[in-house]
Parts: C-alpha cells; structure tokens; sequence
C-alpha cells in the first residue's frame, strides 16, 4: 500500500474522529468531482483530445478516478434513502 500525503491522513483522522460520536454518520471520501458543463472540465476534455502527448506531474500519478457531481448526487440521495440510522463510511 502506498504512503498517504499529510493532506489524506488528516482527512482519515478526521473521520476517524466524527465518527467516535454518538449521532449517525455517513463519511464520503470523493478523490475528484468534475461539473460536465464547467470550464475546467472542457478545457481538460480538450487537452486529452487534441495533445498527442501530456507531460504530466509525479503526483498525477494516480489511482483514483474523477467522479460527475450527478453520480455523486445519486450516491449521497442513495445514502440518506437506505443508510438513514446507520453509521457508514462510503467512498465514492
């Protein structure tokens, strides 16, 4: 398993800490959510398209996948549909 950057495991301990309380929890760990219709996002899609090579940073190297903020809605409706009294981390 990789090491986590200080910015993760701050994340992880902050879960960890809410979730040491007594009121129903639900964690979503998101890595990236991209807005289709935003610049970002087309300016990203143009890229990838029209580059025959990216040079890319180390730390794009990368196993997570970016999520549309629609899936990301469903998840979190879902989550209040069938998790209401639970406890649970999800990760999207």
């Amino acid at each position: 398993m990789k090491k986590l950057s200080n910015h993760l495991k701050s994340r992880l301990k902050v879960s960890e800490e809410l979730s040491k309380g007594t009121v129903s929890l639900t964690i979503s760990m998101d890595a990236v959510i991209i807005e289709s219709v935003r610049a970002s996002f087309e300016i990203l899609k143009k890229l990838v398209k029209n580059s025959p090579i990216l040079l890319l940073p180390k730390w794009s190297r990368t196993l997570c996948q970016p999520n549309s903020i629609r899936d990301v809605i469903k998840y979190l409706i879902g989550v209040m549909v069938e998790h209401d009294e639970l406890k649970i981390k999800y990760m999207i």
